[in-house]
């Protein structure tokens, strides 16, 4: 800005040199010249005067040819601070003569990249937070319904008091960078591997689908300028690309059927097959849930088995312990002893 203040207030100036040049102040002796004449400015008008040398024109020198040198600095100046320069905006076609196409082509590239940046400027500053506001100023004062347009395909009615009005916007700057060719080449390289894949795998690849390969079609319309793809190419999304691929597979069975007599025997035979994994599946499960509950009932059994003998070794001792001491009246330590018996112990044997 300051570069183009300065080249303003010289340009101003080497205006105004070129007007009192062409058209200069004059000095007259009072009372000797008619001032009405002198206020004229016809060509070829007479001026009255009463005396000769009534009138001296003020001379003023000429000194715009100079100051043009300075006006092209400070135009230098700002094409090197902004990068978008005559040659690059097509004002100087010579300025590109017996130049390579690859430095044409950085040139323009440069000079777009500038207005990409100025245009993402003025949208990131100040076009978000007006339409910002603008959703605000929608979501406080509508009071019904109101009919949108989703995804650029069927209307809805749309309730905008639910919004979130903290919603943050994002900017789409709909300028390209002078590349479109470049776009267009590495779209084209993509379309071609999208379909090599398709037809090499199927629709259930899990890459690509027939919206992905849509969505290239459109983008080099676009790119090329044609917005409304919609002409040209169906829109579609995955589940209309499911349905598709459900019908064509049963058209693909019908067609079989009518085509090999034999095909209703081997699809019979197929549903036979599966119906007898299916049994055998349950049986193994069956099988398997019988010999997890023999195992339980075993160990069940064990346990009990154990606690009886538990129960006949405590009998046992208390009739030995009385005998002991009737015998030899020698005190037997029986808490102890059982102690010991009823320590846990693992039914099978561990």
């Amino acid at each position: 800005m300051n570069d183009q203040d300065a080249a303003t207030a010289m340009l101003r100036g080497v205006l105004d040199n070129v007007a009192l040049t062409n058209n200069p102040r004059v000095e007259i002796v009072d009372g000797a010249v008619n001032v009405d004449d002198l206020l004229n400015n016809e060509i070829g008008g007479i001026i009255r005067v009463k005396q000769s040398g009534a009138i001296q024109p003020q001379a003023v020198p000429f000194v715009a040819g100079q100051t043009l040198s300075a006006l092209q600095y400070f135009d230098q100046q700002v094409e090197d601070k902004t990068g978008v320069t005559k040659a690059s905006t097509g004002l100087s076609p010579d300025a590109l003569q017996s130049t390579t196409a690859t430095a044409v082509a950085a040139t323009m590239q440069a000079q777009a990249a500038q207005i990409e940046v100025m245009a993402r400027n003025l949208a990131e500053g100040g076009m978000r937070q007006m339409f910002k506001l603008m959703m605000k100023v929608m979501v406080e004062n509508v009071d019904e319904e109101q009919m949108m347009r989703l995804q650029g395909q069927s209307y809805t009615p749309v309730d905008p008091r639910s919004w979130n009005t903290s919603m943050d916007v994002s900017i789409n700057v709909g300028l390209g960078t002078g590349r479109e060719d470049q776009k267009v080449a590495v779209l084209n390289q993509a379309l071609q591997m999208q379909i090599q894949i398709f037809q090499s795998y199927g629709p259930g690849n899990g890459i690509v689908s027939l919206s992905n390969i849509r969505n290239t079609l459109s983008d080099i319309l676009a790119i090329n300028g044609v917005r409304n793809s919609e002409r040209y190419f169906m829109p579609i999304d995955q589940m209309m690309e499911q349905q598709m691929m459900q019908q064509q597979q049963q058209q693909q069975m019908q067609g079989q059927q009518q085509g090999d007599p034999n095909a209703a025997y081997l699809q019979a035979e197929q549903m036979k097959t599966q119906a007898k994994m299916q049994s055998d599946q349950m049986k193994v499960m069956a099988k398997s849930q019988l010999d997890q509950q023999k195992m339980m009932l075993d160990a069940q059994q064990a346990m009990a088995n154990d606690d009886l003998k538990r129960d006949e070794l405590d009998q046992n001792l208390l009739i030995s312990a009385a005998e002991i001491i009737g015998k030899y009246g020698t005190a037997v330590d029986v808490e102890r002893i059982k102690q010991l018996q009823n320590a846990p112990r693992n039914p099978m044997g561990m």
